[in-house]
């Protein structure tokens, strides 16, 4: 994700388009910019590099793709910034149909060095 975060630093919106990929509510921190919040959940998520994509506000987050295109998601590392027990609710989807739904309770680990 890094090579190209650069254009979007003065405004941190992940762009649509960015890796031909429709983004709402979806942003970037890059957590070297941001000590005082290293005991926040954004640095348990960083797991190389600096940056922490997120969603604004805990209001939704998607991530689309035009029909007949389809991407996948293999992995990726979850964090609550501010608070426990929060459910992150995944859904697949292709127009209105559903194929696949998971929640999972996240926690917000603050990483100790000493």
């Amino acid at each position: 994700m890094n090579e190209k975060l650069q254009i979007v630093i003065d405004k941190p919106e992940i762009p649509n388009g960015y890796h031909g990929l429709k983004w709402t509510n979806a942003y970037v921190l890059d957590t070297q910019i941001y000590p005082q919040w290293s005991k926040s959940g954004f640095y348990s998520a960083v797991k190389s590099g600096t940056w922490v994509a997120f969603n604004m506000n805990g209001e939704r987050m998607t991530i689309a793709i035009d029909t007949p295109n389809k991407f996948s998601i293999k992995s990726f590392v979850v964090s609550s910034a501010w608070n426990n027990s929060v459910t992150l609710s995944m859904v697949s989807q292709r127009a209105s149909t559903y194929y696949k739904e998971a929640s999972f309770k996240i926690e917000k680990k603050s990483l100790n060095y000493n």
